[in-house]
């Protein structure tokens, strides 16, 4: 039951309407549920002591048009279900007064008393129902009950019911009329007053929530960028992170190679500078010309070792700059043709077949670098070949991921990679006793393949053949590998 009334109560009121409005749809309900409550209640008492059937229909036409109030309200005609509660129940209370005295004889009093008294009362109702934002309507039900009060009289009296037509003889009935409407205007004076500081506490309290309400909104924007920020932050400070431990790495390993460097160069040039020193110690000592001769040839042939030496190092330090670093289209056939030239004399002395399957046929990348990889590594197939097959060297493109893989492939000498698979790649290392490039040659092309943002792999069988594997970045793509 108590169910059933809280959805008669809120019959109407929704999430789209002002809170106000909601809260006079409620009041509205409410009195309207009350009010046919308590007339339905007084039926019951008049039934048992006074049965009448004219009661009856004018008690239950009243109550049908009060209680309609909560079915036009939820019809969305908010303010003419307002407004046909106050006509409902004054005229309500006209009608049921006058089917008493109707129906009723002897007709006490009392009931003229009681009747006005109700109309007179009534004047809070508007101001319960209405807000002084809707001051025409406030205005117009206020009216409907004063109108019904200072008629009250005349219509009894038109339908010969009157208080003195009923025989009652009080001199001062009108005068009473005067106090009621007087009553009436102070009662209304009064609730209109507390309406009206109550509507403006309202107000302030709906202008300070919805402040609180902005700012809140405020806030929880603040709060939804400072968190949006903060992931930003944290990919920033990601990527930072990443960026330094890359740059350490880098400073890791280019210190190795510095450290590495230092060493080459003192180890491979103490050699020819302390045979020079030597050798010059031993012309000045000797007096016969034929030895110093010697001695000179001994001179020339330790410096050009050391020139040469020079020059191993300036290629290191040339294939670590950004000197070739200029991006184009490159194409591998016409690189190897290039190449094929260069080796010309070499490849057809030794009778050497170079093949190609370039099935990635260009690559936007250094140029220079791409030719010097391809030359050092077609030559290294050339020097390490081996004499008794003809030799064979394949040069290969394809896809690999994301990279572009440029393989070279020899059956040439091979190298055990169990025991040198460390020191492939590392400067001054050589794994034939018949080399003659001071083992750099690989180390270069190690470091050209680095330059160019990519890396270099190797495979190999002792006596069967090697392949080098270069991964290289396409830069058309504009993506990082």
């Amino acid at each position: 039951m108590k169910k059933l009334l809280n959805k008669f109560r809120y019959y109407g009121t929704s999430l789209n309407h002002p809170r106000w409005l909601n809260r006079n749809i409620v009041v509205t309900n409410s009195i309207s549920i009350g009010t046919v409550s308590i007339v339905l209640l007084l039926l019951l008492i008049h039934v048992i002591s006074h049965p009448d059937e004219s009661i009856y229909v004018a008690t239950f036409v009243t109550c049908a048009i009060i209680l309609s109030v909560v079915f036009i309200n939820h019809a969305g005609y908010h303010q003419f279900g307002r407004t046909v509660l106050t006509v409902g129940l004054v005229f309500g209370t006209l009608v049921l007064t006058i089917a008493r005295k109707v129906s009723m004889d002897p007709v006490p009093m009392n009931t003229f008393f009681q009747s006005r008294a109700a109309l007179t009362v009534f004047c809070v109702v508007p101001f319960a129902i209405f807000q002084f934002r809707e001051r025409i309507l406030l205005i117009l039900n206020l009216s409907i009950c004063l109108i019904s009060l200072v008629l009250y009289d005349p219509i009894h009296n038109a339908l010969g019911i009157g208080f003195y037509q009923l025989g009652f003889s009080d001199p001062d009935y009108y005068y009473g009329t005067v106090v009621y409407v007087v009553v009436f205007l102070v009662v209304a004076t009064a609730a209109g007053f507390f309406k009206f500081e109550i509507d403006t506490y309202e107000k302030e309290n709906e202008e300070l929530i919805n402040t609180l309400h902005i700012r809140n909104l405020t806030i929880e924007e603040q709060k939804e960028e400072l968190t949006s920020q903060g992931e930003i932050l944290k990919e920033l400070l990601k990527e930072r992170d990443k960026d330094l431990s890359q740059v350490t790495g880098e400073l890791i390993h280019f210190n190795h190679e510095l450290l590495q460097y230092s060493y080459t160069v003192s180890h491979n040039l103490r050699g020819p500078v302390a045979r020079m020193l030597g050798l010059f110690d031993l012309y000045l000592n000797y007096s016969d010309e034929k030895e110093k001769q010697n001695i000179i040839r001994l001179l020339f042939d330790s410096t050009r070792e050391l020139d040469k030496i020079t020059l191993d190092l300036n290629k290191i330090v040339e294939a670590r700059s950004d000197s070739f670093n200029v991006r184009e289209k490159v194409n591998f056939s016409n690189e190897l043709g290039q190449i094929k030239k260069l080796l010309e004399s070499p490849l057809k002395n030794h009778g050497i077949k170079v093949s190609e399957e370039f099935n990635v046929p260009e690559i936007f990348s250094a140029r220079v670098r791409i030719n010097h990889l391809m030359f050092i590594l077609i030559t290294n197939a050339i020097q390490y070949r081996r004499p008794d097959r003809p030799a064979k060297i394949k040069v290969a493109t394809f896809k690999k991921d994301k990279w572009v893989v440029l393989e070279i492939q020899d059956n040439g000498r091979g190298l055990d990679l169990k025991l040198y698979k460390e020191d492939v790649f590392k400067p001054y290392k050589y794994f034939h006793p018949d080399a003659s490039d001071k083992g750099i040659s690989l180390y270069l092309a190690k470091l050209q393949a680095e330059r160019l943002h990519g890396k270099i792999d190797v495979r190999s069988t002792l006596g069967e053949g090697t392949v080098f594997s270069v991964y290289l970045k396409d830069w058309s793509t504009g993506i990082e590998v």
